[in-house]
């Protein structure tokens, strides 16, 4: 089951690329698909370090699974947000060509700086949404029932 919520985030990337493409009206070409991969290594790595806090906390905690996932997302939000940030921030002087323009990377740089920047904000929703959601659906199938709390 994990392993399908993780790769749930790269057509979420894909969606992020390519609007990140129409809006600075770049093509697709092979330099933008390998920043892609590049991206899809990178927010794969997000939602498994998300993922994988949730799983710690539950067993440090011994929590709820709803409990599990506000807290483990509380505890991985600033982690990512500073790592897509800084990410976004160093690659996009080269989009945008700024110290020089490099017309060959810069389609990358966009699709790899724009595309981080949406998955990342995207998975921070999406992850614990598809988590909850899983596990509820793992409960109503066995017949087991654990409270998943409101957020305030």
């Amino acid at each position: 089951l994990e392993p399908l919520l993780i790769m749930s985030v790269v057509p979420i990337a894909f969606i992020g690329t390519c609007l990140s493409l129409f809006v600075v009206g770049e093509p697709i070409t092979m330099l933008v698909l390998i920043g892609f991969a590049g991206l899809t290594g990178v927010v794969v790595n997000n939602s498994i370090l998300l993922l994988e806090t949730f799983n710690r906390v539950r067993k440090q905690h011994n929590l709820t699974y709803g409990e599990t996932t506000i807290r483990g997302a509380e505890n991985r939000l600033r982690p990512i947000l500073l790592t897509s940030f800084s990410t976004f921030f160093g690659i996009m002087p080269l989009g945008y060509g700024i110290g020089g323009k490099e017309p060959f990377l810069q389609a990358m740089a966009f699709s790899f700086g724009w595309g981080l920047l949406f998955t990342s904000l995207i998975t921070l929703i999406w992850i614990p949404s598809l988590f909850i959601s899983a596990i509820k659906i793992k409960q109503i199938i066995t017949g087991t029932e654990e409270a998943i709390p409101k957020i305030n």
